[in-house]
């Protein structure tokens, strides 16, 4: 962006130069401003284009940063779902496994104690037979009693130590399994936490990344303004340039050169030269002024009023036609009155010029805009029938805010001066200076 506008200050630079260096060159060239009017809107074009496609290319920049960053979005929100589902399997699957090992206990248990009794009643049974044998063959015999009694002592002794043991093995059996399902649940804790972890910095820097791209495309934006601001007044300093520093030798401009010699500190107050301002406006609009001070322009009624009232003003109003035939007419004592009397042109002076005294009659008059009629035509408002805003009498011989047409007309709507070209023919130029006296 910086290169793009060091190389169109660089062009500007260069083509003022030439521009300039042509013009004093040939001040006595009267088709000169006409030329470098053309140039200048060529230029004006290229800035434009280049702005239109500095603007096209930040949008397809943010359009594809955004498109990025969503498709980043969806990734990562699709990895989160993909884990969630993954963690949802582990728990299930823990769920089972905890559910077959306690069923797998409980059958272990189940299997042991049938086990134990298949193998107790077998022994039982067969010691019985075999103590129930020898007690028949030896009824007689109160000793075998005795010994009988203490080898069932035996038995049941070893019998509870059969089974004490069997439960120690058991208890052992369940707190190992106990212990290990534990540390799985451990670890599989520990890898969600670390996994949530992982999402929440993900998301973070998602949303500092989100922050940052807003960032950057605003300061992108506010530069791009900057940019835009820094041309538009080059333009406006440009075209400032043109329409009033171009100058010759002695400091007086190619305008004037052929039919009036401006002192350098003269206030332009209006100019028509091309068209590209609408002066058919209401009176607010004239009262503050509008337009551009390096193109079209009216510097306003207050501000008249303000400057014709703390001091003494010749008025010059420059004009020319279509033909490059350049015609002046000056008044040597211009004042307007305030807003209360409606701007009244209060004084003129005294006319000298080449262009004749066509502002005679508009001398006492109230100003008239489209929205406020103070003239003195009884059929309408002149403002309105001459498509502009001026010291209308009974619409008047000079019409300087008129339509910018080109030349001959068939309406009286245009910018005339009656004693120069008449009112059915539009002027090319006109510009109207107050010189302090």
């Amino acid at each position: 962006m910086v290169n793009a506008n060091d190389d169109l200050q660089s062009g500007w630079i260069q083509w003022y130069t030439e521009v300039y260096q042509s013009a004093r060159a040939n001040k006595n060239n009267t088709e000169q401003l006409s030329v470098l009017n053309e140039n200048f809107q060529k230029k004006e074009n290229e800035l434009k284009d280049v702005l239109n496609n500095l603007e096209i290319k930040i949008e397809a920049k943010i359009e594809q940063i955004t498109s990025e960053t969503n498709k980043h979005i969806d990734s990562l929100n699709e990895k989160l779902q993909k884990q969630q589902t993954e963690f949802k399997e582990i728990f299930t699957s823990m769920e089972t496994l905890i559910k077959n090992l306690e069923s797998g206990v409980k059958n272990m248990m189940a299997e042991i104690k049938d086990e134990e009794n298949d193998d107790l009643q077998s022994g039982w049974i067969q010691w019985y037979t075999e103590v129930y044998q020898s007690a028949r063959a030896n009824k007689n015999n109160t000793e075998q009693l005795s010994v009988l009694n203490e080898n069932f002592q035996k038995k049941e002794n070893e019998l509870k130590d059969v089974l004490n043991n069997l439960e120690i093995k058991i208890e052992a059996k369940i707190e190992q399994i106990t212990s290990e399902t534990n540390k799985h649940i451990d670890s599989l804790n520990e890898k969600l936490q670390k996994q949530q972890t992982e999402f929440k910095e993900i998301f973070t820097s998602m949303e500092t990344l989100i922050k940052n791209l807003e960032s950057g495309v605003k300061n992108m934006m506010a530069e791009i303004k900057d940019e835009e601001s820094k041309y538009r007044q080059t333009l406006e300093s440009r075209l400032n340039d043109i329409y009033q520093h171009l100058e010759t030798k002695d400091g007086v401009s190619l305008y004037t050169n052929k039919c009036y010699q401006y002192p350098s500190d003269r206030i332009v107050i209006q100019r028509r030269v091309d068209g590209t301002e609408d002066f058919y406006r209401p009176w607010n609009d004239y009262k503050q002024g509008f337009g551009t001070k390096s193109r079209e322009f009216f510097i306003g009624l207050e501000e008249l009023h303000r400057l014709t009232k703390s001091r003494h003003y010749e008025l010059v109003i420059l004009m020319e036609d279509f033909e490059n035939d350049c015609r002046y007419a000056k008044y040597d004592h211009f004042v307007v009155a305030n807003e209360t009397e409606k701007y009244k042109l209060k004084s003129l002076g005294e006319y000298s010029g080449t262009a004749g005294h066509s502002m005679k009659y508009e001398l006492g008059m109230k100003f008239s805009t489209e929205d406020q009629d103070n003239d003195l035509w009884n059929e309408g408002n002149c403002a309105k029938y001459r498509r502009g805003g001026w010291w209308y009498a009974q619409c008047s011989i000079t019409n300087p805010n008129g339509q910018y047409l080109t030349g001959t007309t068939t309406d009286k709507n245009g910018i005339y001066w009656y004693y120069f070209r008449g009112e059915l023919y539009s002027l090319k130029f006109v510009e109207m200076s107050l010189i302090p006296k």
